[in-house]
Order: C-alpha cells, then structure tokens, then sequence
C-alpha cells in the first residue's frame, strides 16, 4: 500500500488473516503508537504519509531468501547483509528455496511466512531472472523486500541486479584491444537472462568496433554452462576451419573447457588464442592459465540491497528503484593474445592436459 492511502478495516483483516477481531484491533494499535498507520473518526485507518524511523535500540531482523547459501556469490551477499545488522546487534534469518520454485504461490507463501518473523526480506535469484507473473498479491509489503538479479515486470518493487551485459561489452573490448578481430562465441542455455546479457554485451562491443561475428565461430546458445558444454564447442568451431584469434566464454567453467579444446588441438593459450570467461570463479581462476573474466559483484550487490531495504524500511525510500552494479574486470594471463607466460611450453601443456582431465572428470 502507498503512503496515505486507506488501509483495511478492523473486520476486513479479521477475515483476510481469519484471527479474532481482538487480535487486530491490538495490532492496529501498536501499528498507531508506532506511527505507521492513522485512524481518522467517520473515514476509517489510512497508511502514514511519512513511516516513521526505526526506533533506537529495535533489533532489526532481516531474512535473507537464497537458492544457494553455501555457492560462493550468494555467500557473499549474505555477509553483506550481515555487515549491516552487526552494528545494530540485528538478526539475520536464512530461507533457502530450490533455484527455478519462483512460481506466484511459492513468492506469496514465503513473503508471508518470513515478514511474520522478519522486519524485512532480501531475496537474491540463482540467476538473473525476471518475473513476468503478477506480484500484486504481496504489493502491500513491497516497502519490505529488496530483490537481487531478480526484476519484476510491474515495477513495484526495488531491485538491484548485476550489470552483466556491460561487463561482457567491456571484456570484448579488451579483446579488441589486445589485437583480437576475429572473436568466437561459446554461449549458454537459450532465454537464461544472465546468457543473453552477456551476448547482448558481446555484440555491442563488436558492433562498435566495426567488426562482427563469423558464422563458424559462433555457439551462441548452448544447454549447458560447463567445462564439458565448452570443450564441445570449441571442438565443433574447430573442425569447420581456420581458429579464432580469441573465444569469449560465457562462463568460467565454459571457458575452461574452451582452453582443453584448444589444448588438444595443439593450440596454446594465449600464444595461439585468448580466452575470456565470466564469474571469477575460484575453482577455476586459480588453474593456470591463469582466466581473465568479470567477478559476480554479490556481495556489493547484497550491499546495496541492504541499504534499500533500510530507507524504504525507515520512510525514505517508495519501493520501485533500480539499481545496476558494475561487475569489475579481472584481467590475467588467457587474454594476453600472441603472449607465452611459460618459458617451458611443454610443461605448460603437461600443466593443461592435467588439470582438465581432473575438471572434465567433476563434471
């Protein structure tokens, strides 16, 4: 509900929470002793126009709902959170839920459910997603939720996503400026938002440049984001003709089975190729050659959420912004196109063969 705008009846909330008419009239009184609703003799309770600021000494009680909590992105958003509520000796509540459950019901059941015990919510997505389903069952409590690579169609509520599609224009434009103008494509599942940003970004720098993509080069959709998906790929690329200068790949497991492509083909990366993944993934950047790619920004993507959800929680804030965070470039040795970073050449592809049959083998 908008600031000053009517609110429900003493009996209309007795039947939409089916509690007795004692319980909501005790409610709605500590909701007037705080500030956040007015009663007006003859016209009925309206929403404050101005929320009050959480008073001093109130525990905060945040829930965090995420897929994942133990996958290195989200547990980085749940710290930030965390950073928050330390100073106010706040609690943090945790709901994990299976990636790809976002059905209306299972939203509407788990708002419900957590903003009983929580003062607010933020929700972060297993992927970049966006909700085209009406949300408007829980619009009254879009001032207490803050999502994270999640947007809603309607507009109502705050989200804070990733800026994938600008760190993909930027990774291709360090290809180019390494010397790279013919540049392959490994991509991932076709309609995956966080795919088609990072094409749409690809695209965009190539276009700028004046260059474009070669047919035979290009895997734009593949179904999965893995070392096995990118070995595929490169493997296909490379049985019609001549390599590219450099392969953008989606992922950095994608990306990782790209360079084992190449290195059973007897192609050296970077000398030969470069390569580019996406995510600053651990299990992988540590492995020479060593991935240049564009870290997942989470935890200042749980940052920025946070402070959202504290203004729109404190009156200061109507729900609805959209905010983009900047996803940094980590540049290392797999773009260095033309470059060999190991005297020893053989023991640099003893160093491939080992590691990739090890990572193929996990996947």
């Amino acid at each position: 509900m908008s600031p000053g705008s009517q609110f429900y009846g003493d009996k209309d909330l007795c039947r939409k929470y089916a509690v007795s008419l004692p319980v909501v009239r005790s409610a709605m009184a500590a909701l007037a002793r705080e500030g956040r609703i007015r009663r007006v003799r003859s016209q009925g309770t309206f929403v404050a126009k101005h929320m009050p600021r959480r008073q001093r000494g109130r525990q905060s009680r945040i829930c965090v709902v995420a897929p994942l909590a133990a996958f290195f992105p989200h547990t980085a958003a749940i710290q930030a959170v965390q950073q928050h509520l330390a100073p106010l000796n706040g609690d943090l509540l945790l709901e994990q839920h299976p990636p790809h459950s976002l059905t209306p019901e299972r939203i509407q059941e788990v708002v419900r459910t957590q903003l009983a015990k929580a003062d607010g919510i933020v929700w972060v997505s297993a992927f970049m997603e966006e909700l085209t389903c009406s949300l408007s069952a829980i619009r009254e409590f879009a001032d207490r939720i803050v999502f994270v690579n999640l947007r809603s169609s309607d507009h109502a509520f705050s989200s804070v996503c990733a800026d994938y599609e600008g760190a993909a224009c930027a990774l291709t434009e360090h290809l180019i400026g390494q010397g790279c103008k013919r540049i392959g494509y490994v991509g991932g599942p076709k309609g995956r938002l966080a795919a088609d940003m990072r094409l749409a970004g690809f695209k965009k720098a190539l276009t700028a440049h004046g260059l474009r993509l070669v047919p035979q080069d290009a895997r734009e959709h593949v179904d999965a984001m893995s070392v096995e998906a990118g070995q595929k790929s490169i493997q296909a690329m490379l049985s019609i003709g001549q390599h590219p200068e450099a392969v953008f790949a989606v992922t950095d497991q994608t990306a990782r089975g790209v360079i084992a492509g190449l290195n059973e083909a007897g192609l050296r990366v970077p000398l030969d190729v470069a390569v580019v993944g996406f995510d600053n993934d651990p299990s992988v950047t540590a492995i020479p050659p060593y991935l240049t790619t564009a870290q997942l920004p989470f935890h200042e993507l749980g940052d920025k959420a946070m402070q959202l959800l504290r203004h729109q929680l404190e009156g200061t804030l109507a729900p609805g912004a959209a905010y983009h965070v900047e996803c940094p470039i980590m540049v290392r040795e797999s773009s260095q196109w033309g470059k060999t970073t190991c005297d020893d050449e053989e023991k640099q592809t003893a160093q491939f063969s080992t590691v990739n049959k090890r990572l193929l083998q996990s996947t």
